[in-house]
C-alpha cells in the first residue's frame, strides 16, 4: 500500500498497539532495495516543542531533514500552505520516496495538527508526489474532529 503511494490512518484507543503498525512498516520498508527503498521519517507529538508557529515549522524542517536552500518562504502564507511547501521540496530533494509516520497526532497542539493533516491531504491530490510520496498517521478516537470543519 505505501509502496505504491497511497495513505494510510490507523484510528484506535491508547496503548492499541498502532506504534507498532508504524514500526513494522518500517521494518518492512528498510528491507526493500535500490529505488524502491524509502526514506522513512517518524513525526511524533513529543519530539516537538514550543507553541509558535515559527518554532513548530523550524522543528519540522528538522525532523524531516529538509534542506531549505532554495526554498521561498513566506510566513505570511497559511501555516498549511508552508508545510506542503516543505513536503514537496523534501520530496523533490530525493531520489527514494518519502515516507512519514505521523504518530499520534491527536497529542500535536490543534492548529498544528489541523494544518498538517490539511497539507497531506493536498499532498495525496497532486500529482508531483505520486508514487514518491506515503502518509501512515496514528490517533486516538479523537482524531475525527481534525478532519472536519472549513477547510
Amino acid at each position: 500500500m505505501l509502496c505504491q503511494g497511497r495513505h494510510l490512518a490507523l484510528i484506535a484507543p491508547r496503548q492499541s498497539g498502532k506504534a507498532l503498525v508504524l514500526y513494522e512498516l518500517r521494518a518492512r520498508g528498510l528491507q526493500l532495495t535500490g529505488a524502491d527503498r524509502p526514506d522513512v521519517f517518524v513525526l511524533r507529538s513529543l519530539d516537538f516543542q514550543g507553541d509558535t508557529r515559527t518554532a513548530f515549522v523550524e522543528q519540522f524542517i528538522e525532523r524531516l531533514g529538509v534542506s531549505t536552500a532554495g526554498l521561498s518562504r513566506f510566513p505570511d502564507q497559511p501555516l498549511a500552505s508552508e508545510i506542503l511547501e516543505l513536503l514537496r521540496h523534501g520530496v523533490l530533494q530525493r531520489r527514494n520516496p518519502l515516507w512519514l509516520f505521523v504518530q499520534n497526532i491527536t497529542e500535536l497542539a490543534w492548529p498544528f495538527a489541523r494544518a498538517l493533516l490539511l497539507a497531506l491531504q493536498s499532498a495525496s491530490e497532486d500529482t508531483e508526489f505520486r508514487g514518491k510520496f506515503a502518509v501512515a498517521i496514528t490517533g486516538g478516537h479523537d482524531f475525527v474532529p481534525l478532519t472536519f470543519d472549513a477547510n
